[in-house]
């Protein structure tokens, strides 16, 4: 049994849904959930079945697809005052911080770069990525990793205890404040 395994995820802030088969199952269950997927993402199924089949001919035997919701502005146009894009899903912060203490701007550049990689659908980045991107913002501190570790409400971290480096990810409340300091930061710029 040398059959190709395919994945179909479909989320948006409400639910998620997952099927994980052969192709025609995945198809048999995009089609039997069909009203339900386009009522919550507002895609067509017509379009997953594309995706599905083009899919279907790389040689990788486990496949993975994911589906962003569609909405009136895309997650990465946002906070054109704060974050720029890049088309291949690169970025630069384009405004200052407010002056602060430097915990605190670690953890701020932290949820902005965390939240940024949310955006192009990347849903961790390690704890060196993000370091580094404080240094590019010229915020360093050697308790960087003691910070990030106190914010455990916003930044949620895994990987082995020995490990300096550790995967970092957003929590609910973590998204929150990310969007209300983009936000701030992005009416500031329009002033």
């Amino acid at each position: 049994m040398n059959e190709k395994n395919f994945k179909l995820k479909v989320s948006n802030q409400f639910i998620k849904l997952s099927f994980n088969g052969s192709e025609d199952f995945v198809i048999k269950q995009t089609e039997r959930f069909e009203e339900k997927i386009t009522q919550l993402l507002d895609i067509n199924t017509v379009e997953i079945k594309n995706q599905i089949h083009q899919n279907s001919s790389l040689k990788n035997a486990k496949q993975s697809t994911t589906y962003k919701e569609n909405s009136d502005i895309d997650e990465t146009q946002k906070y054109p005052n704060v974050l720029n894009f890049a088309e291949n899903g690169e970025f630069d912060l384009i405004t200052e911080l407010p002056k602060g203490k430097k915990a605190e701007n670690i953890i701020k550049l932290a949820l902005i770069y965390l939240w940024a990689k949310k955006a192009i659908n990347v849903s961790s980045a390690s704890s060196t990525e993000i370091r580094n991107f404080c240094e590019t913002e010229n915020v360093k501190d050697s308790n960087f990793q003691p910070i990030l570790n106190r914010n455990k409400n916003l930044i949620l971290k895994k990987g082995k205890k020995s490990s300096p480096d550790k995967e970092c990810s957003l929590t609910p409340r973590g998204i929150r404040e990310a969007e209300k300091l983009l936000t701030e930061l992005n009416e500031a710029g329009n002033s």
